[in-house]
Formats: C-alpha cells, sequence, structure tokens
C-alpha cells in the first residue's frame, strides 16, 4: 500500500471518529434537555370545591396534591372542609364562601399537620355575604407558615386556633376578619420589614 493510500484512510478514520464523537455529544445534549423539560412542573391552580383529604388527588382540580409552586384555592356554595392529612405545601391559599343560601361554612382544616406557603405568597380567606356563611381556616396543634401576608374581607372570615398550634407570618395580618384562639397557640411575627396586626380577637 502505499504511502499516500495510508494517508487517505487515516484522514477518513479521524474525520469519521471525529463525526461520531460530535454525533454522541448531540445526542447526549438532546438526552439532557428533554430530561429536564420531563421534570419541569409548570404551576397550576388547583381547586377544592367539595369535602376531602388534601392528600388526596381526586379532591383537586389540577389533576395532583398541590405542589409548592401552585396556587390553591378552596372555594364552594355548600358547606365543605378539605382536611390537611399531610405536610401541605402550596404557592398561595385562598378559602372563600360563596354560598347564597343557608348555614354554609367553607373550611380548611389544619388540625395537627402543617401548611407551608412559599416564599412571598399569602393566605386570604373570604367569608359569605351574609351570617353562618362563613369561610374558615383553622389549626389545633399544627403550623401553618406564611411567609407574606393574610388577608380577610370581613368577619366571616375566620382564623381559628384551637390549641398549641404556632403559626408564622412574615407579612401583615390584614385587618377585617376573625381571629379566635384558645390562649395556647403561638403567633411569630417574623418578617423582615415592619408588620401590622388588624385583626379581631375572640
Amino acid at each position: 500500500m502505499s504511502y499516500s493510500q495510508k494517508s487517505f484512510k487515516k484522514a477518513k478514520k479521524n474525520i469519521f471518529s471525529k463525526f461520531g464523537r460530535f454525533f454522541l455529544i448531540a445526542i447526549l445534549c438532546a438526552v439532557f434537555l428533554n430530561f429536564g423539560k420531563a421534570n419541569t412542573v409548570l404551576a397550576a391552580t388547583c381547586t377544592a370545591s367539595a369535602t376531602g383529604n388534601w392528600n388526596t388527588i381526586g379532591t383537586w382540580s389540577c389533576g395532583h396534591v398541590p405542589l409548592s409552586t401552585d396556587d390553591v384555592v378552596v372555594t364552594a356554595a355548600a358547606a365543605t372542609t378539605i382536611t390537611v392529612d399531610t405536610a401541605a405545601v402550596a404557592n398561595t391559599v385562598t378559602v372563600t364562601n360563596t354560598a347564597v343560601a343557608g348555614t354554609q361554612n367553607i373550611i380548611l382544616a389544619v388540625g395537627s399537620n402543617s401548611l407551608t406557603i412559599s416564599a412571598g405568597g399569602g393566605l386570604t380567606i373570604n367569608g359569605g355575604g351574609a351570617a353562618n356563611r362563613n369561610a374558615q381556616v383553622t389549626v389545633s396543634s399544627g403550623t401553618i407558615t406564611v411567609p407574606g401576608s393574610v388577608a380577610f374581607n370581613n368577619a366571616r372570615a375566620q382564623f381559628i386556633s384551637t390549641g398549641a398550634s404556632t403559626t408564622n407570618v412574615g407579612g401583615n395580618f390584614g385587618s377585617g376578619g376573625t381571629l379566635t384562639t384558645s390562649g395556647t397557640g403561638t403567633f411569630n411575627f417574623n418578617g423582615s420589614l415592619p408588620q401590622t396586626i388588624g385583626i379581631m380577637y375572640q
């Protein structure tokens, strides 16, 4: 075999070797990017409008148990209780009573478990338009953490602590609602900026 033939074969081998490496790198990059996309969960609004447990997929309109990136809405026109039966997380939480008749309480019951809202997220409680149509967030010995503010629209928007619970608030604790405690719960107002407390206490 002549020297020129050997050089040609060597050059050809190098070309295919470089192309193979390039092709392999391209495949690995594509796999990595697709893996990242597959594991990216888009934020959703998860709505509960009938009695159920937080940790049950069927409770939620979004088709999954709420994640820390999801906005949670508990709203109904009939008596509804969502029971927190896990270490619950959410981006924001809104509890709203939309009843137009009768005694209908909409309740988010944290109990002895925990509800942790993501950084900057708030808790909003909207009572109904008439007596006995309350929107309630209740906790007994559990923990509620709200890095943002807690907001109320009227006196039928109620925050109720029945035991040695812990509530952490990083923003303001709004006015207009009703706060009921057993006297054994702890409220920590631990924001980095001045906070206001405007709640009606019972």
